[in-house]
């Protein structure tokens, strides 16, 4: 298989490096839980639709390479409706009951083997064609199929954004809400996005190698490079120890860099405008250089704008003890979720406990206080089995 150099495979293949290195920290923080196996099979698939069908299809030099990329782009796309429904399944609320039981495991599993069975044996109806493009050697063209694919999908995403908001409308604990709060950011990032994209379709149909195209190449893995992050913080969040702090020192240092590269632009367009354009790039040197000398104010500003998004996240004994405890609370309600606990499962809490310094009278207080809610909650009674 011979490629040739395109920047305009860049996003998607920048999307399919995020998602694989996301699926694989979800997968190995915590492979014996249910929510992260899931997911990070989710992620895999995402990452095989962005690195192909966005990515490494825009570098292919012959037309059977491109034609072979597009295939497997379009075999996951296919899975991942499915495969999210399959995750959903491990959310709290109503809507999401339904996906938990093994019968819609099974009929999820069905559904999807036939439509790839379908797209294997109507491959017109999915991929109509490969030719040559004036941005790429060659560009897919979508068959009518897939664009019903396409709808199936969006409505999946709006199901799942409001699994996520009843999720977290219903969530009994400051860790579930931030969790199911991130969940809800990252569907309502792809959704609207999705929504948007269609949209523009309708009001501004595409033009073979013009801007349609271009909405479709680049929007695509963009939103992927947005909403999986957030959708992986989600997961880890109640399951690493030091990770909002992480985040929170990352918001603080894009903020620094933010600020120093906005004065740098400003000064340099000002500089071409007012003066001339050989001085627009020494006058924004000289500006972010002068801004160092400010840089306390501008690194208190930094912490303010990390300090409103992420209140209360600071390296404290006080913020580990209660990660520690919440990370805690997380893993069982999670594990009394299905209202039977094995004796795998116990003794996955015992060592749980013991990994974050949880004493057995704060497990057991713990314990009943989840008990306690999710019975009050009309969950199903808890009970341990040999």
């Amino acid at each position: 298989m011979a490629f040739v150099l395109n920047p305009l495979a860049i996003p998607g293949l920048a999307a399919m490096a995020l998602s694989l290195a996301m699926a694989g920290l979800i997968y190995f923080t915590a492979p014996s839980r249910q929510p992260n196996r899931r997911l990070a099979l989710v992620l895999f698939f995402e990452a095989m639709v962005a690195g192909t069908a966005t990515g490494l299809l825009y570098m292919a030099a012959g037309r059977a390479d491109a034609g072979g990329l597009q295939a497997v782009g379009i075999t996951a796309f296919l899975a991942l409706p499915f495969l999210y429904l399959w995750f959903l399944g491990t959310l709290d609320g109503p809507l999401a009951r339904p996906l938990r039981h093994r019968a819609a495991g099974a009929g999820l599993l069905v559904a999807l083997l036939a439509l790839e069975a379908h797209w294997l044996t109507n491959r017109s109806a999915y991929l109509a064609d490969v030719v040559p493009a004036s941005y790429a050697p060659w560009e897919a063209v979508a068959g009518p199929s897939l664009a019903l694919v396409n709808w199936l999908s969006l409505a999946v995403y709006l199901l799942a954004l409001a699994v996520s908001i009843q999720a977290h409308r219903q969530a009994r604990t400051p860790e579930r809400r931030v969790q199911t709060k991130a969940f809800a950011y990252a569907f309502g990032i792809r959704d609207v996005s999705r929504i948007a994209l269609i949209v523009s379709v309708f009001v501004f149909p595409p033009v073979a190698g013009g801007v349609g195209d271009w909405r479709f190449i680049l929007a695509l893995p963009l939103v992927t490079l947005a909403y999986v992050p957030v959708l992986a913080y989600g997961i880890l969040t109640t399951q690493l120890l030091g990770i909002d702090l992480k985040v929170k020192w990352s918001i603080k240092q894009s903020t620094l860099i933010a600020t120093f590269v906005l004065v740098f632009f400003a000064a340099s367009e000002a500089a071409e405008q007012l003066l001339s354009e050989q001085y627009g790039a020494l006058i924004g040197i000289a500006a972010a250089g002068a801004l160092t000398l400010l840089f306390k104010p501008v690194e208190r500003f930094a912490e303010r704008v990390a300090d409103r998004a992420m209140p209360g996240v600071a390296p404290t004994p006080e913020y580990f003890a209660q990660r520690k405890v919440g990370i805690y609370r997380t893993a069982l309600e999670g594990v009394l979720q299905d209202g039977v606990v094995t004796p795998k499962e116990e003794a996955m809490l015992r060592r749980l406990a013991e990994d974050l310094g949880v004493d057995s009278i704060q497990a057991g207080a713990v314990r009943a206080e989840v008990e306690r809610a999710m019975g009050g909650a009309g969950a199903p009674s808890v009970a341990a089995h040999a």
